[in-house]
């Protein structure tokens, strides 16, 4: 759902209209078809939004995540005993979430379809089952 103010709630409203006229009578295959062709062309026009070239989307489910940052919602202390309960045996960074996008967009994952890729050093593993790993060298 958007957040953003709607600045039109009338023209809105007979867009969704017609979209629903176009589902009831024309069906779903019609109306994918007129959404693709507005999103082709809002997306010529510089509107910037998500569009999947695929049927099935991954997607990254990141854990603690340290970012540079001059304030956090979170002390220090609470961060160092989340840390503590990562096999890995630190926080993730930016780098580590970037590289399992980037291995999800490249032909290596192209037979991947919707999957949840964890990317949390760990933790969706457990204690129980995966020991306390060693950090390579940065």
């Amino acid at each position: 759902m958007d957040i953003r103010p709607d600045v039109d709630p009338v023209e809105t409203g007979e867009w969704v209209d017609s979209i629903k006229a176009v589902l009831q009578y024309r069906g779903p295959e019609r109306a994918e078809y007129l959404l693709d062709r507005v999103a082709d062309e809002a997306s010529r026009g510089g509107a910037a939004f998500f569009k999947a070239t695929t049927p099935y989307v991954n997607t990254i489910a990141p854990g603690l995540v340290e970012v540079e940052s001059e304030t956090s919602p979170i002390s220090r202390e609470y961060v160092e005993a989340l840390t503590r309960q990562i096999p890995w045996g630190r926080a993730g960074v930016p780098r580590d979430i970037a590289n399992a996008a980037l291995f999800l967009a490249s032909p290596l994952a192209e037979y991947m379809t919707g999957e949840v890729l964890a990317v949390n050093g760990g933790t969706s593993a457990g204690r129980a089952f995966l020991p306390l790993s060693t950090p390579r060298p940065g």
